[in-house]
């Protein structure tokens, strides 16, 4: 199946960063491998955290920890 077409601009992944049951350490391997095997590695990735506005939501940098990206800002 083809996922990623030669026109591929960018990769959108979803998190919700209110689901507190989520494994984002998970997440994170599962996009960086979909990225890896059907992706060229050149393509930007963009990880929204969606559901910011909710009490019970995840900070931003919690949530690049778990997923293993380091935050740059």
């Amino acid at each position: 199946m083809d996922l990623v077409s030669p026109r591929t601009a960018a990769i959108i992944w979803v998190v919700d960063s209110n689901n507190r049951d989520a494994d984002l350490s998970e997440e994170g391997i599962e996009l960086r491998t979909f990225h890896e095997q059907f992706a060229n590695p050149k393509i930007p990735v963009l990880v929204i955290a969606n559901k910011q506005d909710l009490p019970n939501a995840r900070p931003l940098h919690e949530i690049n920890e778990l997923m293993g990206y380091v935050d740059t800002h």
